[in-house]
């Protein structure tokens, strides 16, 4: 397994040039990882797509493996910013509309780019689980303050127990539709389908009544 010291960017662009640098490099990773190549990519042939040089690309990766997992972080951090998004327009509403709205911001940018994401997923089990635990562990405290708000309406108790079940299945079940089929979580029966799991497990019924 690759180690964190491995994977980790050496350092972060300070200047527009050089956020406009790291900004094509991570876009031709992305590239490569669509087509299926990154196995057989190197360095050197990323910085070609990139249209950069090989110093100036080692510069703030030291590997593929860093380019990789920066590209998995700024996912990462899109993922929150959208879920945080959802959640706070859901405050006030039934429960069971804020649960389908964050599991609606979890589909919503697998679903975007499904062969990408696809691509990440097997990148993460190939890098090491380890390196998605910080998005977990933000993911899991988001729900638990969410199903903290609804209490008495879910059946589990131990609401800190349903948080990591809710996030874990979810993300089981979408990453395991990006390996196997990558284009079904873009449709509405995925979504629906998944909200249906997770309202079952909560509360016992997959019944949404739209508020007024």
């Amino acid at each position: 397994m690759t180690s964190q010291v491995a994977v980790k960017a050496r350092k972060k662009p300070t200047q527009n040039r050089a956020q406009a640098t790291v900004d094509a490099i991570l876009g031709a990773m992305a590239h490569i990882l669509i087509g299926g190549e990154s196995g057989k990519t190197s360095t050197n042939h990323i910085a070609k797509i990139a249209g950069v040089s090989i110093g100036s690309l080692y510069q703030y990766f030291p590997n593929k493996e860093s380019i990789v997992l920066a590209l998995i972080n700024s996912y990462s951090e899109k993922l929150l910013h959208q879920i945080t998004i959802h959640i706070e327009q859901s405050q006030g509403r039934p429960m069971k509309i804020a649960i389908r709205d964050y599991l609606r911001a979890m589909l919503l940018i697998p679903a975007k780019n499904p062969k990408l994401h696809q691509a990440f997923v097997g990148e993460v089990i190939r890098i090491g689980h380890h390196h998605i635990r910080e998005l977990e562990d933000k993911l899991i405290k988001i729900v638990y303050e969410l199903l903290l708000e609804h209490r008495d309406e879910i059946l589990p108790k131990d609401l800190r127990l349903a948080a990591f079940i809710l996030v874990t299945t979810a993300e089981g079940i979408i990453n395991m539709a990006l390996l196997k089929n990558p284009e079904v979580v873009a449709t509405p029966e995925f979504e629906s389908e998944l909200v249906a799991v997770i309202l079952r497990y909560l509360t016992g019924s997959d019944e949404i009544e739209e508020d007024s």
